[in-house]
């Protein structure tokens, strides 16, 4: 007898229900309704569309009338989703001007029962390349089809109307559908310009608050989303089999039984648990055939690509446009988590296969790549969380759970990782805004930054090629892909080597030694390392890998006559910006002593700078007086017993308060991964009381300068009297180190602090705060 227990799906089908909210509604057509979900997350945006795909549609509910966007004709897969676009633009900003059309809504609906925009795009062909399309029409046309109802007909131009980094052009695509809108409820033509202008004006504000992001592909190619698949996020119920299947093994293989692993013993079982995943990878690619494998995995690694860069530009105005939705920024950070995900899994799965070839039979599919996805994503998880034992970032336990899985909690080092992204989410947010501001600024850019040549120098010691000739190399493979239809792009490497010397005026040696760089090849073993390599560079859960395919983009096959290059366009772009990342970041491993003394002496500026700023946050505070680099007291070394202890980056008087801040600047790199994590939490705060830390050094000075407290009052020009000394680190971002171990100095991030000073300085008295 097989018993199901009743009620057990209650709370999944209450949470379906709250979500998609499903009921009937009148649809664009008189004498039918149809059935309808909610578009987005949030209860507080009344869009829906048909839960039966099919033109493309959205609803506006929450007037007197439903009010109907929807497709005109037979559209095909392009032209439908750009549809769909138009329609959501349109449905959100008749969603902001609600109040405002209320009153011509309801003078509309004594003779219709719905409000209809029924959207015709004109020159399909021509929506992707807008300047073939002919320059004499304009890119918008209104027009009233009866009571409450309009046609919009839009042309290819439209898309340059709404190019920009404002809603300039939406706005006047709103003001021209709300004016049709009154038209057709009557109103004359001046008088309905003149309200539909005054709508746009209250509820539609010139900002950042734009659904449509129109751009040159030409600006950055991995935004070009022609000809990819879905974007492939890795499976939750693929990953539940996992989980069940090395439960099973370490069962089995381990003798493990229900309960808590000691823990002398839990590297030794998570390890076993890396080691089983990757087994089972290399297992499961072994069957698969290798005809149009590669192609898959490059494809679906591109829609990866074109899925972050469009998260990232468009972060910004999804803000704006739902600043009153309190879960949009969660929801956010949620879609970013999933594209980090699916974009570490991809490129360990891309790197296996390239350097492990199968001759297996099977042909890839999508329950099969679903599950490489999953497995790859498992390695990465689990060998994360092996170096978070081994670095000691965290309490850590695992244990045998009855239901056969492998349990483990490691809620201390979650914690702190949801508090160090909820901490930075504001700070991200605010760059991404600048980097779409400077988006549109790219075209107008001229000449090179002004230690390009220094770069380029160093880059040709460390490399045979300077950075500016590796990204025109670089920037020519990207052109090399254009040329050539589909996705991936695919070619014999003589061919492509000899093309791309041509192109830029190499010999084919030069190109033969560029594409070295940026290749990765089939290996006789995948633990079987080039020289100069250690398995950190192939361990898909530590960053900065040397052989990644973040940094190797051209992917060599071998074929029956010659070698073949397998590359996708995006990842080639997204290489380049890499590598010039690491150098200019500091994180490239240099071997070289011109490029080590480089991004020394960049790091050494970049510090300074920091400092600066946060000695000029501090000078925007009335009544504070601010010293910075303060290498000794008048004629008085700052010294301890082992020496000089450094200079006081910022030195902050408060009269008021009669206190006294020592500051300590660091301009450092956020760490990712758990070793990561381990050396700045041993950097910065130390492992043992002696160590040499950054914290511990400070502290130092902060007693010295107790100790000395009169002359440093004295030097100052202060009055006398009862002063406190205090000692403060700003980091120039959030780091995970303070969430994961106390600091006897108190430790902010400049954004943290900068909004302190925001604070501080709209108080009255000021200074109520420079002590908190």
């Amino acid at each position: 007898m097989l018993t199901i227990a009743a009620g057990g799906a209650e709370a999944l089908r209450r949470e379906v229900v709250e979500r998609y909210d499903r009921h009937a509604a009148p649809s664009p057509d008189v004498g039918s309704i149809v059935e309808v979900a909610r578009l987005h997350e949030s209860s507080r945006v009344p869009l829906y569309v048909p839960e039966r795909r099919g033109r493309p549609a959205v609803l506006v509910e929450g007037l007197s009338l439903p009010v109907w966007i929807f497709g005109a004709g037979d559209l095909d897969t392009d032209a439908r989703g750009l549809c769909f676009q138009f329609a959501d633009m349109l449905g959100h900003w008749l969603w902001q001007c609600m109040e405002g059309l209320e009153p011509l809504v309801r003078s509309v609906s004594a003779s219709a029962t719905r409000v209809r925009v029924q959207i015709e795009l004109l020159d399909p062909a021509n929506w992707g390349t807008p300047e073939r399309s002919d320059p004499g029409e304009g890119p918008l046309e209104c027009s009233v089809t009866g009571v409450g109802s309009i046609a919009v007909r839009a042309r290819p131009l439209l898309m340059r109307t709404l190019e920009g980094s404002d809603n300039t052009g939406e706005r006047s695509v709103v003001t021209a559908v709300i004016a049709a809108l009154a038209r057709s409820a009557g109103k004359d033509e001046e008088s309905s310009d003149r309200l539909a202008k005054e709508v746009v004006d209250q509820y539609v504000p010139i900002g950042m608050n734009k659904k449509i992001v129109s751009f040159n592909r030409n600006q950055d190619p991995r935004l070009d989303r022609r000809g990819l698949p879905g974007f492939p996020e890795v499976q939750a119920p693929e990953q539940s089999d996992l989980l069940d299947e090395l439960g099973d093994h370490l069962r089995a293989s381990l003798d493990l039984k229900e309960g808590a692993v000691p823990s002398e013993k839990r590297v030794t079982v998570i390890n076993a648990a890396v080691t089983f995943f990757f087994e089972r990878l290399a297992q499961t690619v072994a069957t698969v055939s290798p005809n149009g494998l590669l192609e898959w995995l490059v494809a679906h690694h591109e829609a990866v690509v074109y899925r972050v860069a469009e998260h990232d530009l468009t972060t910004p105005t999804r803000m704006a446009c739902f600043a009153s939705i309190g879960d949009m920024l969660q929801e956010i950070l949620d879609e970013g988590r999933k594209q980090s995900e699916a974009a570490v899994a991809s490129r360990f799965l891309i790197e296996y296969v390239v350097a492990q070839p199968p001759i297996g039979l099977r042909p890839i599919s999508r329950s099969v790549y679903d599950r490489l996805l999953a497995l790859a994503s498992e390695i990465v998880q689990w060998g994360m969380l092996s170096d978070s034992v081994k670095y000691d970032l965290a309490e850590i336990s695992i244990s045998m759970l009855a239901s056969g899985r492998l349990g483990r909690s490691n809620e201390a080092l979650m914690s702190a990782q949801r508090a160090l992204a909820s901490a930075r989410a504001p700070g991200e947010v605010q760059e991404k805004r600048a980097a779409f501001a400077r988006f549109w600024q790219q075209d107008q850019r001229a000449g090179k930054p002004a230690e390009a040549e220094a770069l380029d120098a160093a880059a040709t010691s460390e490399f045979g090629f300077s950075l500016t000739e590796l990204r025109d190399f670089l920037v020519e493979i990207v052109n090399a892909g254009l040329r050539r239809d589909g996705e991936p792009k695919v070619e014999e490497r003589a061919a492509l080597t000899k093309e791309v010397a041509e192109a830029l005026g190499w010999n084919e040696d030069q190109a033969c030694a560029a594409f070295s760089l940026f290749s990765l090849s089939p290996r006789g073993d995948f633990f079987a390392l080039p020289e100069g390599f250690s398995r950190s560079d192939v361990y898909p859960w530590r960053f900065n890998r040397g052989l990644s395919y973040l940094r190797r983009a051209l992917l060599v096959r071998s074929a029956d006559k010659s070698d073949q290059i397998v590359w996708g366009t995006r990842q080639v772009w997204d290489a380049a910006r890499y590598l010039l990342a690491l150098c200019i970041e500091g994180r490239l491993k240099a071997q070289s002593l011109p490029m080590k003394q480089f991004m020394s002496a960049l790091l050494s500026e970049e510090a300074e700078l920091f400092n600066d700023a946060v000695a000029e946050l501090f000078e925007t505070i009335p009544g504070l007086l601010v010293r910075r680099r303060v290498k000794k007291i008048g004629t008085l070394k700052i010294r301890g017993e082992n020496g000089e202890l450094g200079d006081i980056d910022v030195l902050v008087a408060d009269q008021k308060l009669k206190r006294l801040r020592a500051v300590e600047t660091k301009d450092l790199v956020l760490g990712r991964t758990p070793a990561d994590m381990a050396r700045e939490l041993e950097s910065l705060l130390g492992k043992e009381p002696a160590d040499n830390s950054f914290v511990r050094r400070h502290s130092a000075r902060v007693e010295w300068l107790r100790d000395h407290i009169q002359e440093l009052v004295g030097w100052l020009g202060l009055p006398t009297g009862d002063w406190q000394v205090d000692g403060l680190v700003v980091l120039s971002q959030e780091l995970v180190s303070p969430y994961l171990k106390n600091s006897p100095i108190p430790v902010l991030s400049i954004d943290r602090l900068r909004s302190v000073v925001e604070d501080e300085r709209s108080d009255d008295p000021p200074s109520s705060k420079a002590g908190a």
